[in-house]
C-alpha cells in the first residue's frame, strides 16, 4: 500500500555528468606482510588526488576484498565530500572487473583507471584532457610515458601519425622520471640506454605526446570502454589487462598516448620520504583558475582511414615494415650504433 505522493517525482531535472570520472580499485585484505604499509600507501594516494583533482572529477573508490579498516578509510573520503562513490565487494572480485564493472554504469565521456599506489601530480587533469581534445583519434591515454612500449599496441597510433606526417623522434621524457618507476618495481635497468635518450612522439597544433603508454594508470574514452569484452576476466591480478583494458583502443582504431612528462609516479607497497615531499607539493599548488578552461571532449573519437584497416593487417605491417625503420632511428639519433 502507498499513501501520498513521493516527493522525488516534485525534485525536477538532476545536476548533470561531468566530463571525467577517476576510478581507484583497492585491494588490501590484511594489514600484515606485502600489506602492512599498503594503507598508508592509500592514504597518499587518495591525498594526491584530492589534491590535483578534487571537484573537477568524479571519484569511485572500489573496495575489492579489502579489511574493515581500508573500507572506513574509503569511506571518511566519502563523508568528507570529495568523492561521490565508495563501492564495496566482498569477496575481492579481481582489479579488471571491478573497475569496468562500476565504468561501465558510469556517464561520463573519459574514465580514469588508476591503481591505489598510483600518486598523482598537479596539472594531470588538464594534461590528459588536451590529450583526448587535440588528438580526437586517442582512445586511450596514460600520465606516464612508456618509451620501449612504443610498438605494444599502438598500430593506429604508429601507422596513423606516419600518414598524417605527425610522428617524430626526440627526447622529450624526463630520465629522472624513468628512473623512479624502474626503481619503485625493482627493475633499475628497465628502459634501455636508446629509449631514455630518444622517444617516438607525435605533435599537433602545438601538443607533443609520447608513444608508449603504460595500463597501471590510464584514461579511456567512452567509446573504448564500451568495446571491452562484455564477460568477466575472473582474475584477481595480472594475466587480464592485455585483453580487457590495453586491447579494445587498438582494435577499434584508436590512438594509444601517453603524456610527454610524468604526471603521475608509482609508489609500490613501501612508504619513502620522496612521496610525503610529492604530496606537499602538491597540496600546496594553487587549483586551477578560469583561465585554464578545461577543453571539451567527446564521448566518442575518431578513426581515421588508416586505423579502418583491419586490426590483424595493421598489426603486421607495423611490426613487420614499420618497427624495425623506426627503432633504427630511434638507435641511430640516441647515438647508438
Amino acid at each position: 500500500m502507498r499513501h501520498g505522493v513521493h516527493p522525488g517525482k516534485d525534485a525536477g531535472t538532476l545536476p548533470a555528468f561531468g566530463p571525467h570520472r577517476v576510478v581507484v580499485p583497492v585491494h588490501i585484505p590484511h594489514l600484515d606482510g606485502y600489506f602492512a604499509e599498503a594503507r598508508d600507501v592509500l592514504a597518499r594516494c587518495l591525498g594526491s588526488l584530492r589534491a590535483t583533482a578534487g571537484g573537477e572529477v568524479a571519484v569511485t573508490l572500489v573496495a575489492d576484498g579489502s579489511c574493515p579498516e581500508v573500507v572506513g578509510d574509503l569511506r571518511n573520503a566519502q563523508e568528507d565530500g570529495w568523492v561521490d562513490q565508495v563501492v564495496v565487494h566482498d569477496p575481492n572480485r579481481g582489479k579488471v572487473d571491478s573497475i569496468l564493472g562500476v565504468a561501465r554504469a558510469s556517464f561520463e565521456p573519459l574514465v580514469t583507471f588508476a591503481d591505489a599506489d598510483i600518486l598523482f601530480r598537479p596539472g594531470w587533469v588538464r594534461a590528459v584532457e588536451e590529450l583526448f581534445a587535440t588528438f580526437p583519434e586517442c582512445g586511450f591515454a596514460s600520465l606516464f610515458p612508456s618509451p620501449p612500449g612504443a610498438f605494444h599496441l599502438t598500430s593506429a597510433t604508429v601507422l596513423g601519425a606516419l600518414a598524417r606526417r605527425e610522428l617524430d623522434v626526440d627526447a622529450v621524457v624526463d630520465e629522472a622520471d624513468l628512473d623512479r618507476f624502474a626503481a619503485s618495481i625493482g627493475r633499475p635497468d628497465l628502459f634501455p640506454d636508446e629509449w631514455r635518450r630518444r622517444q617516438l612522439v607525435v605533435r599537433r597544433n602545438g601538443v607533443t605526446a609520447c608513444i608508449g603508454a603504460p595500463h597501471w594508470v590510464l584514461t579511456m574514452r567512452r567509446d573504448v570502454l564500451e568495446a571491452t569484452p562484455p564477460e568477466p576476466s575472473r582474475r584477481a591480478v595480472g594475466g587480464s589487462e592485455t585483453r580487457w583494458l590495453d586491447e579494445p583502443a587498438d582494435r577499434l582504431g584508436r590512438w594509444r598516448l601517453a603524456t610527454s612528462r610524468a604526471f603521475a609516479h608509482h609508489m609500490g607497497n613501501v612508504v619513502e620520504p620522496w612521496m610525503d615531499e610529492e604530496l606537499a607539493a602538491a597540496r600546496a599548488t594553487p587549483a586551477p583558475g578560469p583561465a585554464d578552461a578545461r577543453p571539451p571532449v567527446a564521448a566518442r573519437g575518431r578513426t581515421d582511414l588508416v586505423a579502418r584497416l583491419p586490426w590483424g593487417l595493421r598489426t603486421r605491417l607495423v611490426e613487420r615494415l614499420v618497427r624495425p625503420r623506426l627503432e633504427a632511428r630511434v638507435r641511430r639519433d640516441a647515438g647508438g650504433p
